[in-house]
């Protein structure tokens, strides 16, 4: 194959811009893999109990994996002008691309149930599936409000409604009249603050988390939609144009022979 002058200035672009796609993709991808192996991203996440929020690093994975294949398929095709690798990531990226418009809009058609589903999920282990028994959800509770700083599904007054409660406050239990969990707790390396703060009911409490969970929660996901949303767009933006690039490029191709 050759090109014309402005099939090889398409390529050199469809190179250098399809480059820092590969890049992204590889971001993606550590991003997957840390999520995947880092224990307490694991343990909160399990706190939903739905399979896109269990496998959330898997699936991250997954597109990083992808778009990385596609990134090379691009940068391969370009270097070599071949019509079938080219045509291949071009078809690619127009997958990539819808996807990405299906799911914006099942988000945003769907904001509301997903914001009363999260807000559910986050109740039901606190105020039934949490035990004095060291499992796994215990184990993810205690890690979201850890990472999130938050207690309770809403504040702290639900930990007394809850199943967990009701085990710790018995006659054999040594530390009686306990209202949270530890995990509920600033962090300190004095034992009494630790019990005060586990024990004391007023409100506020300078040694407890003072925030629900699902505020933490939506709080922090609004505080950085601005930025997902922002480099959603720039994704999109730079797919349209090696989608651009590529046909360019594709139609600048010409047979040796011609």
């Amino acid at each position: 194959m050759a090109t014309t002058p402005c099939g090889t200035c398409s390529k050199i672009v469809l190179f250098i811009v399809n480059f820092v796609f590969w890049l992204s993709g590889i971001a993606v991808l550590g991003m997957g893999i840390w999520v995947s192996i880092d224990r307490n991203t694991m343990e909160f996440l399990k706190v939903f109990d739905y399979p896109i929020f269990r496998n959330f690093g898997f699936a991250m994975i997954g597109i990083g994996g992808f778009v990385t294949i596609l990134g090379f398929i691009g940068c391969f095709g370009a270097c070599h002008e071949s019509k079938c690798l080219l045509w291949t990531y071009f078809v690619g990226l127009l997958f990539l691309f819808l996807a990405e418009i299906v799911c914006m809009a099942l988000a945003f058609s769907y904001t509301e149930q997903v914001k009363e589903y999260v807000k559910l999920k986050l109740g039901e282990p606190v105020e039934s599936s949490y035990t004095k028994e060291p499992t796994g959800i215990v184990r993810a509770v205690d890690s979201m409000q850890e990472l999130l700083m938050c207690c309770g599904n809403s504040n702290h007054t639900d930990w007394q409604r809850s199943q967990w409660y009701k085990e710790v406050n018995t006659p054999l239990n040594p530390i009686r009249n306990q209202t949270i969990p530890g995990s509920c707790c600033m962090e300190s390396e004095d034992f009494q603050k630790y019990l005060d703060c586990q024990i004391k009911v007023e409100n506020p409490n300078e040694l407890r988390h003072s925030q629900g969970c699902f505020d933490a929660l939506y709080g922090t996901f609004l505080e950085y939609i601005w930025f997902i949303g922002g480099v959603g767009i720039g994704i999109a933006v730079l797919q349209v144009l090696l989608m651009v690039i590529t046909v360019f490029l594709l139609r600048n191709l010409t047979d040796d022979y011609d």
